[in-house]
C-alpha cells in the first residue's frame, strides 16, 4: 500500500523554492554591484564635465578636461575644452576692445585738450601782435614821416628813412596778414558761416583760374567755441590743400546742420588722392581727421585719381567742451 502525504510534498516544494529564492537574490546583488561599478566608471567622466561646467560658471575660463574614456565623453570632453577656449578668447578680445577704446577715449580727450590749449596761444598771439606789435609798427611809421619831413634837403637822410617806412608798411601789412592765420576774426565777431564765406572770399581774391562755389545754410544757434575752431581749422585745410595740390578748376564749400550734426563738405574737381593719402605725407588730412575725432566726429574721403577730391566731416553739436 502506497500512500502520499501532502504536507510533506509542501514542505519539500517550499525548500526547494527558498534554496532558488536565496540564487536568485544573490545573482540579483551580484547584478547590482556590476552594474553599479560599470555606471559609476561609465559616469566618471561626466561627472568631470559637470565640475568644469560649474567651475566656468564660477568665472574660471581657465579651466580645460583631460582627456576622458569612453567616445562620447571623449568627444564632450573636446567640445568642452573648445568652448572653453573660445570663450577665453573672445573675453580677451573684448578686454583688449574695451582698452583700446579707452585709450582711444583718453587719446581723443588729450588732442582736444592740445587744439584747444593751441587756440588759446594763438588767441593771446594774435591779440598781442594785434594790439602791442601793432602800436609800435605804427609809431615807427609815424616817426620816420616826420623825420622824412625834417629831412627833405638831405637826400641820404631821406633814402633812409623811406626804406625804413617802405620795411614799416611791410612789417605793419605781415602783420596784418598772419592775425587772421592765427585767430580768425570774422569768427567770433560774425560767426562760423559768415566766417566761412569770409574765408572763401579770401581765396578768391588770392587765387585765379578758380570758380569758389559756397553753400552756407544758418546754422541756428551758433556752436560752441570748440567747434567753431575746428570747423573753420578743417575748412581752412582743406581750401589750401584744394588750391596748393589738386590744381582744380572748382572748388566746392558746404556747411549746413543735419540731423543735430554740423556737415561740411568741401569738393574740388582737380586730380585726385593719390593711394593711402594719409600715409603719403599729408599731414593736413590727418590733422583734419585728428580735429574731426577730437570733437567726437569723422571725416571721409571720397576721391579717385583724376576725379577730384571731396572732403566730409561730420561733427555731433552736442559734444562737451575739451577740457583744458
Amino acid at each position: 500500500m502506497i500512500r502520499s502525504e501532502a504536507s510533506r510534498a509542501v514542505l519539500d516544494g517550499w525548500d526547494d523554492m527558498k534554496r532558488l529564492l536565496g540564487v536568485a537574490l544573490a545573482l540579483f546583488a551580484a547584478v547590482n554591484v556590476i552594474v553599479y561599478v560599470v555606471v559609476g566608471r561609465a559616469v566618471t567622466p561626466f561627472e568631470r564635465i559637470l565640475r568644469g561646467l560649474r567651475e566656468m560658471e564660477r568665472g574660471d575660463f581657465h579651466v580645460r578636461l583631460p582627456a576622458l574614456r569612453g567616445r562620447e565623453a571623449g568627444a564632450m570632453g573636446a567640445a568642452f575644452n573648445h568652448m572653453a577656449a573660445a570663450i577665453e578668447s573672445s573675453l580677451e578680445a573684448r578686454r583688449e576692445a574695451a582698452e583700446s577704446a579707452a585709450r582711444l577715449a583718453a587719446q581723443q580727450t588729450l588732442t582736444g585738450a592740445l587744439h584747444a590749449r593751441i587756440e588759446e596761444e594763438r588767441r593771446a598771439l594774435a591779440r598781442e601782435l594785434h594790439d602791442e606789435l601793432g602800436q609800435q609798427v605804427t609809431a615807427i611809421r609815424s616817426l620816420a614821416l616826420a623825420i622824412a619831413r625834417r629831412a627833405e634837403d638831405d637826400g641820404a637822410m631821406r633814402n633812409a628813412v623811406q626804406a625804413l617806412t617802405a620795411t614799416a608798411n611791410q612789417l605793419y601789412d605781415s602783420m596784418h596778414a598772419m592775425v587772421p592765420r592765427l585767430r580768425p576774426l570774422a569768427l567770433d565777431s560774425l560767426g562760423l558761416v559768415d566766417a566761412v564765406a569770409d574765408l572763401v572770399d579770401d581765396w578768391r581774391l588770392r587765387t585765379t583760374g578758380i570758380r569758389y562755389e559756397t553753400a552756407l545754410a544758418p546754422l541756428g544757434d551758433e556752436p560752441g567755441d570748440a567747434v567753431r575752431i575746428g570747423a573753420y581749422r578743417i575748412v581752412q585745410e582743406a581750401l589750401s590743400n584744394a588750391v596748393r595740390h589738386a590744381r582744380p578748376a572748382r572748388i566746392e564749400v558746404r556747411v549746413a546742420v543735419e540731423d543735430g550734426a554740423l556737415a561740411i563738405a568741401v569738393a574740388d574737381d582737380g586730380i585726385g588722392l593719390p593711394d593711402a593719402p594719409e600715409h603719403a605725407g599729408r599731414f593736413g588730412l590727418r590733422g583734419m581727421r585728428e580735429r574731426a575725432e577730437a570733437l567726437g566726429g569723422q571725416l571721409q574721403i571720397a576721391s579717385a585719381p583724376g576725379a577730384g577730391c571731396t572732403l566730409r566731416v561730420r561733427i555731433p553739436l552736442d559734444q562737451p567742451e575739451p577740457l583744458r
